[in-house]
């Protein structure tokens, strides 16, 4: 059944990547709701709320093709093997905090910065493995089966994170433990992935290979405009998710449980998306749900912004989800399958990432902006953005 739905799977090396981002994803997931739980907890700051989780996105906005020449030039499985094991170390030292009672929210930070260094390398080295394990014409197929995990995912790890910080016996120390023993798991997986080719063409020096990727690029007239629209769906599909913790708690006055189950609303929207989009593979195609999924996406968060109940917030963050989901599916396959792309795959995907991390890193001003207005207004202000910026990118086609 999942191959007919997603045929990339019957492809033995991508199934095993596909499998060992399981973990990976659980853990990531379940430490998005942990992280924001714990800040909330420490400070009551949503502007701290919006550093910790968006802290992440620095690094990969600041060492975009370091990620990408490594996969481009080494080992892909030995580069997810080691961010994988070098995130569980950084989770396991919040735990230690937390269990000792030393732990602040500097010290998430930090951990948000070490899981962006992680996430730098890890992910370019996961795409360009996945494109080239598959054949050409498996490629938007093998994105749909990686959001639909990944939706899964958060569906499952954000409850669970939930449920556990909750628990008196296990609560933010102990969940921290389970995330990095998840990491690690996905380590151990990884290990047994076959090698793939490497690129042996084009320059070997770390500053050649920038200014390759970076010509590349500008000399491909959509690819900048692709990325363009990357940034504003990770904006708008990413900010308001660390900026929950805080409307969860001032807004809705629930607790951790119902910001398990908003956070889960999300994933559900992301999983309907990622199997309604597994059959898309022509440009025209793409390009049409590209355009409906980003306004779609900007009218959410200004109707999610309208909320005063979960179950109504629920509803919103379901819509969401699946055009933040649908609109970056497009976008990516849209950027992989670009003609000429083989040589500069990592690199590309690199650009793809900070692309993305604008969505954590625009996390910190929509939290100071959700402390001076509030958060209802901010999320409804990004969705204004969103749709704004979608309207003149139409237009200017």
């Amino acid at each position: 059944m999942a191959t007919r739905i997603y045929p990339s799977l019957a492809v033995p090396a991508y199934r095993l990547l596909w499998l060992g981002m399981v973990p990976s994803l659980l853990a990531f997931h379940m430490g998005v709701v942990a992280g924001g739980y714990a800040a909330v907890t420490l400070t009551g700051s949503a502007f701290i709320v919006g550093l910790v989780g968006g802290a992440w996105g620095v690094p990969v906005a600041l060492i975009p093709f370091a990620g990408g020449a490594a996969a481009d030039h080494r080992s892909r499985r030995r580069i997810m093997v080691a961010s994988h094991l070098a995130v569980a170390g950084s989770a396991g030292l919040i735990a230690l905090l937390f269990l000792t009672q030393t732990l602040t929210w500097w010290a998430l930070v930090i951990h948000g910065l070490v899981l962006g260094v992680t996430l730098s390398f890890l992910t370019p080295a996961r795409i360009a493995y996945s494109i080239d394990a598959v054949e050409h014409r498996l490629v938007a197929n093998t994105m749909a089966a990686f959001f639909f995990i990944s939706q899964f995912i958060a569906i499952v790890g954000s409850a669970a994170a939930g449920v556990l910080l909750r628990l008196p016996v296990v609560g933010i120390g102990w969940t921290y433990v389970v995330i990095g023993w998840l990491y690690v798991v996905a380590a151990i997986v990884h290990s047994r992935l076959p090698e793939t080719p490497r690129n042996s063409n084009g320059p070997v020096t770390t500053w050649g290979q920038v200014r390759g990727g970076i010509a590349f690029v500008l000399s491909n007239p959509p690819l900048p405009k692709l990325l363009g629209l990357t940034a504003l769906i990770a904006l708008g599909g990413m900010a308001y998710v660390y900026v929950l913790p805080i409307f969860t708690d001032q807004t809705l006055r629930a607790g951790p449980e119902e910001l398990g189950l908003l956070v889960a609303a999300g994933g559900v929207g992301g999983l309907m998306a990622a199997l309604a989009d597994s059959a898309f593979s022509r440009p025209r195609h793409l390009r049409l749900a590209q355009r409906l999924a980003i306004f779609g996406l900007g009218s959410g968060l200004v109707a999610f912004g309208t909320a005063r109940s979960v179950w109504v917030a629920m509803a919103w963050v379901g819509l969401i989800g699946f055009c933040f989901t649908t609109a970056l599916i497009a976008n990516s396959s849209l950027l992989m399958t670009h003609p000429d792309a083989e040589r500069f795959r990592g690199r590309l995907a690199s650009l793809y990432q900070v692309a993305v991390a604008l969505g954590p890193i625009g996390a910190i001003p929509v939290g100071l902006l959700a402390d001076g207005v509030g958060p209802n207004l901010a999320v409804s202000l990004v969705g204004a953005a969103v749709l704004v910026a979608a309207a003149l990118s139409t237009r200017n086609r």
